[in-house]
Order: C-alpha cells, then structure tokens, then sequence
C-alpha cells in the first residue's frame, strides 16, 4: 500500500505534516527520506510558523519533577531550532509556614510556560487565577508598559507575537488571605535580544511593583544561566529563588532599564491623594481591571 505522500500532491502531504504535534514530528521525519525533505523545505517551514500554537498544560505530581522539566523548558528555550509546542508547567501543593509565628500552611500554585512565537490557538486559563490579566501600568512614562504587554500579558492572554520571538514566564502565586501575592517573572528573546521583566503583586493591598531590562546580548544571558543550571534547586521555591538570581546577574548587562509601582507616588502630592488610589474605583478599574488592548503599535519588549 502506498505511503501517503506517494498518492497526495507535495503541497497537500505538507499541509497534512504541518499540522501534526511538535512531539511527533522527530518520529515521522524518520519514515522516510522523501518525507525528511518536506520537513526540512521552506514551505513546511513557513507552512509551521503560520499555524495557530497549541498550548499544552502539564501537571507536575512534585516540585523535584518540576525542576526537573524546568530546566528542560528552558533549553528549549535557548534553542531556537528546537521544534516545540508551547508547554505550561503546574503544580499545586501546601508549604510549610513560619512555625515560630504558628501560621497555617499556606497552598502555592507554580507556574512555568514556555511561549513560542507566533499565533496561539486559543487562550487556557491558569489553574488559579494570578490577578495579573488585568494589570495595565498606564502611565508608566519609558518602555516599561510595552515590555509588560509584550511578555506577560502575551502569555496571559494568548496574544500573537513575531514568529521570531520567544517567552518564558514563571512565578508562583500563594493563596488565600493578606498573605497571598503574586510573582511572575519573564525571559523574552526578541528575535535580535532578550529582555527581562520582574512583577511582584500584593492583591490584598493592591501593591504592585514591576521592573524591566532590555538589549541583553546572549552571552550575558547564557552565563547567568550556566550558573542556574548548576544550582542544586531540588524544589521549585529554590528554583524560584535562582532564576531570579539569573534574571539580576543579566539586568546587569541591559542596555536599558525602567520600573513601576502602584500606588505612582512621586511626589508628596501623590502621597495627599493615596486613599484616591485605593478608594476610587475607576482609578481602580484603569489599572487592575483593564479588559481592552491598548493600541501600542506593533509588538515590541520596551523600547
């Protein structure tokens, strides 16, 4: 019986190749070497990097594990010719709290998602909602608002980005009462640089403080990294803690820097009108619960 690319025209059997998931691809590039040429031509390529992205979610059982995929992710990510799909990694579990204070364990909900470039297919709510999907710093006055729309709020919202572009986001979020925050870091290769951005949220008091870098050359940001991939991380908190560490000894080397809080206090008139901030909810509203796109041109991390 013939192969189907024996009985269906070249475009056709690439059209059929090119909508197949990235995990499967290593196995029928091996079927046949008619089939590895079609893979390796410029119309499967393009054929590829215009279809829609799929995202697919997995559950970690623990944190070892998810270190462990972790680590993986983020050579995928360094590895611009590696064919992957985007992957969001999850995991759930109670920590420990400060014994000497008695508090209760506190449940932490961990996230890692590698975002190819590209279009996604459709947008997958995280397992807990992380209070970022409507975080907009407005009147953030240097590039630090498209650098956030371009790497969170990409990934959040399952935005388009360049084909050429990549985002690695991770962070955690702890549940639950005036404890509860939300932490989300970004790695973004923009085709030509990387850029970084570090968010720290308080949703019980609506403190917020984001800071970003850009024009990293990848020899700063493969140092940083060699260094994370030698840390002994066995939980993910630890992960956490080192990747941020990564993320630091890169800003180092930007080319460009800008950062933001909220409540904006900059001078002592801000400071006259703070119960404004936390009281009016249409101030409110313009920074936490925007729900429309602002027009900020075509896609760019910062400047």
């Amino acid at each position: 019986m013939a192969s189907f690319h024996q009985r269906l025209p070249f475009l056709a059997s690439v059209e059929i190749l090119s909508v197949l998931p990235a995990s499967s691809l290593r196995n029928v590039r091996s079927t046949s070497k008619t089939v590895r040429a079609m893979m390796e031509s410029t119309v499967f390529q393009e054929a590829v990097r215009l279809r829609p992205k799929e995202l697919v979610v997995v559950r970690a059982g623990t944190g070892k594990k998810m270190v462990q995929q972790a680590r993986n992710l983020i050579n995928a990510f360094m590895t611009p010719s590696c064919p992957m799909q985007s992957v969001r990694l999850e995991l759930e579990k109670l920590e420990e709290g400060d014994k000497k204070s008695m508090s209760f364990e506190s449940p932490y909900y961990k996230f890692l998602q590698l975002r190819e470039g590209g279009e996604q297919a459709h947008a997958v709510p995280f397992e807990h909602d992380l209070q970022l999907n409507g975080l907009d710093p407005k009147d953030a006055k240097g590039p630090l608002r498209k650098a956030w729309w371009a790497s969170v709020r990409s990934v959040l919202d399952a935005r388009p980005i360049p084909a050429s572009a990549r985002v690695l986001l991770l962070g955690e979020r702890r549940l639950g009462g005036r404890s509860a925050y939300s932490l989300a870091m970004a790695l973004v290769w923009t085709g030509k640089d990387y850029g970084v951005l570090k968010c720290h949220l308080d949703p019980a008091y609506l403190d917020c403080s984001i800071v970003c870098g850009g024009g990293i050359k990848e020899r700063a940001v493969r140092a940083a990294l060699e260094k994370l991939e030698k840390s002994k991380a066995s939980s993910f908190k630890a992960f956490l803690a080192a990747f941020e560490t990564a993320l630091d000894r890169m800003m180092k080397c930007r080319s460009w820097a800008d950062e933001w809080s909220y409540p904006p206090l900059e001078d002592e008139e801000d400071e006259d009108r703070i119960d404004d901030y936390y009281q009016d909810e249409e101030i409110l509203e313009s920074y936490f619960r925007a729900l429309d796109e602002p027009d900020l041109g075509s896609w760019r991390f910062g400047k």
